[in-house]
């Protein structure tokens, strides 16, 4: 899930023609938002920016080992339901209001 986040706020960098080879995106949106005029898709957008900073640090905990105390941490260990039901919102709100708001900058 920290993955589609991170593509759909490139997507909406890139409408801007913005283009950025990192993982960590969200700063960079936020950034933008405040230099554009955006009337209504500022808050939404702003959203979105806050949504990827929670999940930024997910993008390699979610997918790689951790060694904690000389023991390994799997991924699997450190997730469960609740997390993953929780992430999965917000992946859902994040690709609504792009989706929405890339139709929209298109128009």
């Amino acid at each position: 899930m920290p993955a589609i986040v991170e593509k759909s706020i490139k997507s909406i960098l890139s409408a801007w023609g913005e283009f950025y080879k990192t993982h960590f995106i969200s700063d960079v949106l936020r950034r933008e938002i405040e230099e554009r005029k955006l009337s209504e898709w500022e808050e939404k957008l702003t959203i979105i920016a806050d949504i990827g900073l929670q999940i930024e640090p997910h993008v390699s905990l979610s997918r790689y080992q951790d060694i904690d105390n000389n023991k390994i941490k799997l991924p699997s260990e450190e997730y469960n339901p609740s997390i993953a039901s929780n992430f999965l919102k917000k992946t859902k709100i994040v690709l609504e209001v792009t989706e929405k708001f890339i139709e929209w900058w298109f128009k």
